[in-house]
């Protein structure tokens, strides 16, 4: 079993690697925001805002924010949960979430909605979903954001 972490924890690391190089042909850089991303219990999908504003209207997700309380309180996504990811009992709060059900998370432009999308993965949650570009994306695209 060891050796297949140790070859599966290799295989990721090379990926990341090669996912941070140029293209040898054009010069140009090939990093890209992966759209999914393995965890030890399973994938994290990562999505644009159109996509996850697609799923909440269509009630098929429900949002997770996991920025901290003077962001939220400048604004946030209707019907949103609100569990900062930087306090210490962020793991007990979100362990009171339904785990079957499909969430949406976001932060300001994506990067703790991944971490936090990761944690959630390894906690066992179904489907979890990192609002790529965060509420920044959501406002620059028009879409509605309460106080």
């Amino acid at each position: 079993m060891k050796t297949i972490l140790h070859t599966f924890v290799a295989l990721v690391s090379c990926l990341t690697m090669a996912s941070c190089q140029t293209d040898g042909e054009t010069g140009r850089s090939m990093q890209q925001a992966p759209t999914t991303q393995s965890t030890a219990q399973g994938i994290v999908e990562h999505k644009n805002v159109s996509e996850c504003n697609a799923l909440v209207t269509a009630g098929e997700a429900e949002l997770l924010d996991v920025r901290t309380p003077g962001e939220w309180d400048r604004g946030h996504l209707a019907n949103a949960t609100f569990i900062d990811f930087y306090k210490p009992n962020f793991k007990e709060k979100v362990s009171e979430l339904d785990k079957d059900q499909t969430y949406v998370v976001y932060c300001a432009v994506g990067g703790r909605s991944a971490q936090a999308a990761n944690q959630m993965r390894e906690m066992g949650f179904k489907h979890v979903i990192n609002m790529k570009g965060g509420i920044k994306d959501w406002a620059r695209q028009g879409l509605p954001i309460e106080q």
